[in-house]
């Protein structure tokens, strides 16, 4: 979960500006819809867990598994020539869900630790959201500049980006796979704060 919003954005990015054949602006209407549902989310996501508890995590996880399915669903029915509307609701979706699992990240991993240790357990919390942006990114960008193949023909070529793109899609929704089987997995998380006794 800690690599989620540079991942999405910049696969979501990287494929309207080549796929889809849009300049920089064009791009980044693409994309609003996606930051517009994360920051909606963000926000409501701790009032929400406080009364769902690990819920709202599970719900989040379900909703980034079914925001870039339903992106790599639309490449493959609108290819070769993809129309950058078809992707605002599923990028909200992935938005949302977004928002909902990375606000409620602290909580899962830092709920239940003692105010002592809270310093050391905080730094290695970013610690590992460096690490695991940076090998998220570094893995999701593979498969999607490793798969792709130059063609002199425009057609081939943007048929080639679709495809490099929803391998790169199925590929983040396995890691998103991952997080939310460990985010559910996680001992004592019940979003309400509550903290082990000693």
């Amino acid at each position: 979960m800690f690599k989620r919003d540079a991942e999405v954005g910049g696969e979501v990015g990287s494929l309207a500006e080549l796929a889809l054949c849009s300049e920089g602006v064009q791009t980044g209407a693409v994309v609003v819809p996606f930051v517009l549902g994360d920051g909606v989310a963000a926000i409501a996501s701790a009032h929400l867990a406080r009364r769902l508890g690990r819920a709202v995590l599970a719900a989040g996880c379900l909703l980034l598994l079914a925001g870039p399915g339903s992106v790599a669903i639309v490449l493959r029915a609108s290819s070769p020539g993809p129309d950058g509307r078809w992707l605002v609701l599923p990028l909200c979706v992935a938005g949302i869900g977004t928002g909902m699992s990375i606000a409620l990240n602290q909580d899962v991993t830092l709920g239940r630790v003692q105010p002592a240790e809270a310093g050391a357990a905080s730094a290695l919390l970013g610690a590992s959201q460096r690490i695991g942006n940076a090998l998220g990114i570094g893995v999701v960008g593979s498969v999607l500049f490793g798969t792709h193949r130059t063609s002199s023909s425009p057609l081939a070529l943007a048929r080639g980006l679709i495809f490099s793109g929803q391998l790169a899609l199925l590929t983040s929704m396995g890691l998103v796979l991952v997080a939310m089987v460990l985010a559910l997995c996680a001992p004592g998380f019940d979003g309400r704060g509550s903290r082990p006794s000693r």
